[in-house]
């Protein structure tokens, strides 16, 4: 019988200059991007469209040796928070996306892979250095805001591994996602209008 467990990856708060959260959190939500940003993955794959907000992927991720190679099967879910707690510099509205493990006979568990699950969570405001009246936010430039991204991960890679290992990678790879995330939403938007 292998050994389970949920590792909690990460619970932190991060920002990026010159972003809005709806520009971060599309880039995260759209599976078409993620192969710019996300390291760890060798494909990803729309399974289903169960809503304009609300997809599931397949994922696979990269063998790292000498474990079995990962999969992921999750669906993932994009909305705002209307009445979310906010900063009083904040303008727009609250971004949120879920991701969240599920499982359909479509895509079966195989003895050749090891499904992972993961729950995420990606929140993301955006915040201004300066005061701006409301109705005034298309006055904003890239020089005003940042994107506040608060950020929650927990997966249970599935398998056996030693709790040490995996929270070495875990650690790592976490680093390299917001150093990838953060440049290749920046480098993707820099030279677009600014989008609240």
């Amino acid at each position: 019988m292998s050994r389970q467990y949920c590792l909690k990856l990460a619970d932190l708060i991060h920002y990026i200059q010159g972003i809005s959260a709806h520009e971060v959190i599309r880039y995260f939500f759209n599976e078409e991007t993620r192969l710019e940003w996300e390291g760890t993955l060798e494909s990803v794959k729309l399974v289903e469209m169960l809503a304009d907000d609300t997809f599931v992927y397949h994922q696979m991720h990269k063998r790292v040796w000498p474990s079995t190679q990962r999969e992921t099967l999750f669906a993932s879910h994009l909305c705002t928070l209307i009445n979310a707690p906010h900063p009083e510099n904040m303008v727009g509205h609250t971004w949120m996306v879920c991701n969240f493990s599920i499982n359909m006979d479509e895509i079966p568990i195989t003895n050749k892979l090891i499904r992972a699950t993961l729950y995420v969570g990606m929140v993301c405001q955006t915040i201004v250095n300066r005061p701006v009246e409301k109705g005034q936010e298309s006055e904003l430039t890239r020089d005003d805001v940042a994107c506040r991204i608060i950020y929650a991960a927990n997966v249970n890679p599935g398998g056996w591994a030693p709790p040490t290992v995996v929270r070495t990678i875990a650690k790592r790879e976490l680093t390299k996602f917001l150093r990838n995330f953060s440049s290749v939403v920046v480098k993707a938007t820099m030279n677009t209008p600014l989008t609240i």
